[in-house]
């Protein structure tokens, strides 16, 4: 049986789509009531999980998905971005 594998994205690409996917998805009810928190979105599924710290978030989300690129947003801060998994960049 042939194992289909999910399209991977430039790191510029899962960027911009995790931007687009939390200004339309999150941002009006996470903010501020959530400000400081993580938030890790898988932006293929966007799926996400929400945690007080970056490794809460990750552990959530990695819990239940095989198959992600996820990018890692604190919630209320534009700087504070990442792309991968504990230490491993997609």
């Amino acid at each position: 049986m042939a194992v289909l594998e999910m399209p991977r994205m430039t790191s510029e690409e899962v960027a911009k789509r995790a931007d687009e996917i939390y200004a339309r998805r999150f941002k009006s009810w996470l903010e501020p009531e959530h400000t400081g928190e993580f938030l890790a979105l898988d932006v293929l599924s966007e799926e996400y999980e929400m945690g007080t710290n970056k490794y809460e978030a990750l552990e959530r989300l990695l819990e239940r998905l095989s198959h992600h690129q996820i990018f890692l947003i604190r919630i209320g801060f534009e700087a504070a971005a990442e792309i991968g998994v504990l230490g491993r960049s997609c």
